[in-house]
């Protein structure tokens, strides 16, 4: 029998508008896990990446793709592009809610706004959900997400019904952080009506998405690992190094060839399980941010880079390759947060490492060759926390980090610290003068829960660490509780949030986010579930028996395991002397105080002017 071929499904480019307009709904099967950007991080780049667009004269903007195969109830379930879906539709939600907000304010209501913005915030509205048209009126949204609740979540923002109570879920704990960070960004971008309107429009109807929808499951799968082992990840890379080898002799071409394989096998033994960090792009990218000072932008600004410093100059490609080989194994060690000397983990750079950056790599790539790398560590680990906790703006940072960078490759291997601590503080843009540490502080004073936990356990554990010299490591506080191994720690609200509701306090007040602030905020070597809904005074053992002294310290009465942590935080309870029994917002507001300035004050002189 004659065999019958058939051509796949030709790729579809989609407005945003476009793909959550359509009848079918995009399904997050539940192999995908949980939904997992960073709102600080992959959050905000794509926020700023639209921002950067909606405000240019261009016509359009490819986003990128995704990669679906049709079930059998007609929708779409995504195999690749999961996490940019999900946080194109949230961003949706928020901008609905913020543009209903502002047309509110400005005119009353959404139906007393001149038509233009009716229309507009109709369209917006029907792309986060959908009414049936029977009897039933059946809400809708265009996303279903399968694992770690999500779709409860994304649900009841859409709906504008109540959001899920209790301990949540990564995915939605994240979803939630996302949606929190895109109202935030829209309301400082887009202060107007007006300007919302245009990052609405431009989001909708200019920003497009290639769409590959396949036949079945095993086919969408075999397309995405073939496009992520031979795909877009490595053409920069395998275009530089096809124009490198066009200046090279006969003679050199197996023996550097050689060396560029080398380099490959060293990056990809890289201890990291972020697959970007591996790629000989990646590499090259932070390389020449290095040697150049100054920020890179895409693939072709790499190419560009490397095209105008060797300019088929073969002896400057031979020396370049030879090189390369320990250059990579020197990066791989950098980027899986090992020490350049040994495959002992970084300690210094644990901290950074816990938010899953990388911009501040090019630095430590510079000063790889220090004796005291180390200190120079430190430094680029607090900077970064600095980045992520004052929410600066990326495109500042990222312009820092190079010049920064630049300046430190300069610096001889025996460099005292001193003398790195001079190079640091003179960067422009790198310390914080006395308004940039007001605002670090504000930022701090600002966080609340569930959205910003992350960064109040890091602040937490390090002024625990900072009181504690040596008793701990930072690694175990950052690590969830693990019962078998007694080991790691959980969030907690000293003051839980049912009694926090009993107070009867609007919800959206200043006073309501501070008893979700740092200052009601503990981390319990323990299990959340076990001690969340307690009030404050019956966790009194609970804390007082903590392996942090930080925690220990609420108590008046700390356990007798240990006579060190019990003696610091005596010495705590001297600075300040917290009362369960009597826990209100002026001991909440002190404790923030208290918290605050210690962690500020552990920052390294040099990153303050």
């Amino acid at each position: 029998m004659a065999r019958f071929f058939k051509r796949p499904e030709v790729p579809q480019l989609l407005s945003v508008a476009e793909l959550f307009s359509r009848d079918i709904t995009l399904n997050i099967p539940k192999w995908q896990r949980e939904y997992s950007w960073d709102a600080d991080e992959e959050v905000r780049e794509l926020l700023e990446d639209l921002e950067a667009f909606v405000s240019s004269n261009k016509y359009n903007y490819v986003l990128g793709s995704i990669i679906t195969f049709s079930q059998s109830d007609g929708s779409h379930a995504v195999v690749d592009g999961q996490q940019r879906t999900v946080t194109l539709y949230t961003m949706l939600v928020a901008a609905r809610d913020l543009l209903e907000f502002r047309l509110t304010s400005e005119n009353g209501s959404v139906s007393d706004s001149p038509d233009g913005f009716r229309a507009l915030y109709q369209s917006l509205d029907s792309l986060t959900r959908k009414v049936s048209l029977d009897q039933e009126a059946k809400i809708s949204i265009p996303i279903f997400m399968e694992y770690g609740e999500g779709n409860q979540l994304l649900t009841a923002l859409a709906i504008k019904t109540p959001r899920p109570t209790g301990i949540m879920t990564v995915s939605q704990t994240n979803i939630l952080n996302a949606y929190e960070k895109c109202k935030e960004f829209l309301e400082k971008t887009c202060p107007t009506a007006v300007l919302i309107g245009e990052y609405v429009r431009g989001v909708m109807n200019g920003t497009f998405l290639v769409e590959t929808n396949v036949g079945d499951q095993r086919q969408a799968l075999d397309i995405f690992f073939k496009m992520n082992s031979r795909g877009r990840d490595l053409e920069g890379a395998d275009y530089l190094k096809n124009y490198l080898f066009q200046a090279l002799l006969d003679e050199q071409y197996d023996d550097l060839s050689e060396k560029w394989a080398e380099m490959s096998k060293a990056l990809r033994s890289a201890d990291s399980s972020r697959s970007k960090l591996k790629t000989p792009e990646f590499f090259l990218r932070n390389l020449a941010i290095v040697e150049k000072g100054e920020k890179i932008n895409g693939e072709q600004g790499v190419f560009d880079y490397w095209e105008s410093r060797f300019k088929l100059d073969s002896s400057e490609v031979e020396n370049f390759l030879s090189r390369i080989g320990l250059q990579a194994g020197i990066f791989s060690k950098i980027a899986g947060n090992k020490m350049i000397d040994s495959k002992e983990q970084n300690l210094s750079m644990i901290a950074a490492d816990y938010f899953k950056g990388t911009q501040y790599l090019p630095v430590l790539l510079a000063g790889s060759h220090l004796d005291n790398y180390q200190h120079l560590s430190e430094l680029v680990n607090y900077r970064y926390l600095i980045y992520i906790l004052g929410q600066e703006r990326t495109q500042d940072f990222e312009s820092m980090v190079p010049r920064w960078a630049k300046a430190i490759s300069s610096l001889r291997a025996n460099s005292s610290v001193n003398s790195i601590d001079e190079v640091t503080s003179d960067v422009s843009g790198l310390a914080l003068d006395p308004v940039r540490l007001n605002a670090l502080k504000a930022r701090l004073a600002d966080l609340a829960a569930p959205k910003d936990e992350r960064k109040m356990k890091l602040v937490l554990a390090t002024v625990s660490l900072g009181f504690e010299d040596g008793l701990s490591g930072l690694g175990e506080f950052l690590k969830k509780y693990r019962p078998n191994k007694h080991s790691g720690f959980d969030f907690d609200l000293i003051l839980n949030t049912d009694e926090i509701s009993k107070l009867g306090i609007n919800p959206q007040s200043t006073e309501y986010r501070e008893y979700l602030g740092i200052g009601n905020a503990a981390l319990v070597n323990g299990q959340a579930k076990h001690f969340a809904n307690k009030p404050p005074e019956s966790k009194e053992d609970l804390y007082g028996n903590d392996k942090g002294v930080l925690t220990r310290a609420l108590s008046s009465s700390p356990g007798a395991g240990d006579k060190v942590l019990n003696e610091i935080a005596k010495d705590i309870r001297k600075e300040f002397p917290a009362s369960l029994y009597e826990w209100n917002l002026d001991q909440i507001r002190d404790r923030r105080t208290f918290i605050l300035d210690q962690f500020i004050g552990a920052i390294p002189e040099s990153l303050i002017l």
